[in-house]
């Protein structure tokens, strides 16, 4: 973002599971930004494609989907 921040949007609904707490940890980390600087959205299909269900571990392959595209 223009103020050096990072907005990061995925299909990953936060429910407890811990989403918004280690997605942008991941990003932070692959980008070597404070996790301070990474802005977590709740989905809006209008920005990011409908997801389907947020069951079991389907939030895991974001992570990995963040990392890669941030190297």
């Amino acid at each position: 973002d223009p103020d050096g921040a990072v907005t990061l949007l995925v299909s990953s609904v936060e429910m407890g599971q811990g989403a918004a707490t280690v997605l942008p940890q991941i990003a932070a980390e692959a980008l070597g930004v404070p996790v301070a600087r990474v802005r977590f959205h709740q989905p809006d299909t209008s920005a990011v494609p409908d997801p389907g269900p947020t069951v079991a571990s389907r939030t895991t392959p974001v992570g990995r989907a963040i990392l890669v595209a941030a190297c």
